[in-house]
């Protein structure tokens, strides 16, 4: 996965994410640096296997460092979370 711009400045954020099969929607979850879950964002599109991009208004989020995991669903099933990607939002 990966997100730009980073650091944002808490507007929209493009996120590239890469799939091993298609998925209903992708759901990226938003970490505070103390493991808490603070935001689920949602890009809501159909999306195939390999790179897709989507999306996301990260308006909600305040100054700081945020971890940031993608799950991809299919059907009600959800994807192990992907690895974990620093995220730094400055406004």
């Amino acid at each position: 996965m990966v997100l730009g711009p980073n650091p944002n400045s808490g507007g929209w954020a493009r996120a590239w994410v890469e799939l091993k099969g298609s998925a209903d929607k992708v759901l990226l979850r938003v970490y505070m640096p103390s493991t808490v879950l603070r935001q689920q964002l949602e890009i809501p599109t159909t999306m195939q296997a390999g790179w897709n991009q989507g999306v996301v208004d990260l308006g909600g989020l305040p100054n700081g460092l945020y971890y940031v995991k993608a799950v991809a669903c299919r059907g009600g099933e959800k994807s192990p979370p992907s690895a974990a990607l620093r995220m730094v939002v400055v406004r």
